[in-house]
């Protein structure tokens, strides 16, 4: 969606929340735990996500590296095309922005993934819903 962000690019966006839904709920109807993995902000999930879920147990959480840790871990991808620092000033923005964001919605798992690797995270994130009630989206 970079450097300019379109009706089509919000088009495309709404088409992907909603494949992806229809993804998560097949697998989740099957018996398996699913993970969406997503930049989303509260009221995007509760405008294409929000009803899709209402089956299922679902826990919104938030990793929250440092800015510089998310920039360092962006530099660092091999799977992508392109010249991963062309994303550097969108990921500033998007950090201070979707941070205060879901900062302000207290149903967020909110854990600072910077110093944590994977299974850490992991463990962390299982940690931290273990006896947290489950939330409207």
């Amino acid at each position: 969606p970079l450097p300019v962000w379109t009706a089509e690019t919000t088009r495309q966006f709404a088409l992907g929340y909603q494949a992806t839904a229809c993804m998560a709920n097949i697998y989740a109807r099957a018996g398996f735990a699913v993970v969406i993995d997503q930049v989303i902000y509260p009221w995007d999930v509760r405008e294409h996500l929000g009803s899709q879920f209402s089956e299922h147990t679902v826990y919104k959480v938030f990793l929250q590296p440092g800015v510089e840790t998310a920039r360092k871990r962006n530099a660092d991808r091999k799977n992508k095309n392109f010249d991963t620092h062309f994303l550097d000033e969108p990921i500033q923005a998007i950090h201070k922005s979707l941070s205060d964001a879901i900062h302000q919605d207290p149903d967020w798992v909110i854990i600072n993934s910077s110093n944590l690797t994977l299974d850490q995270t992991v463990e962390e994130i299982l940690r931290q819903t273990r006896d947290k009630p489950t939330e409207n989206l």
